[in-house]
C-alpha cells in the first residue's frame, strides 16, 4: 500500500509551478478542492 501525503497551495499558479518540480513524481489533484495534492511517497 502506498502512502500519501497532502500538500495546499494559496493558488492554482503556485500548485502548477510546484507540479511541474515533481515529474517523477505520482501525483493526485484533489476533485474536491484543485489546491489540494495528494502525493504518493
Amino acid at each position: 500500500m502506498e502512502n500519501k501525503t497532502k500538500m495546499r497551495f494559496e493558488n492554482i499558479e503556485q500548485r502548477d509551478k510546484q507540479l511541474k518540480e515533481f515529474r517523477t513524481i505520482k501525483y493526485i489533484i484533489d476533485k474536491k478542492n484543485p489546491l489540494i495534492v495528494w502525493i504518493y511517497i
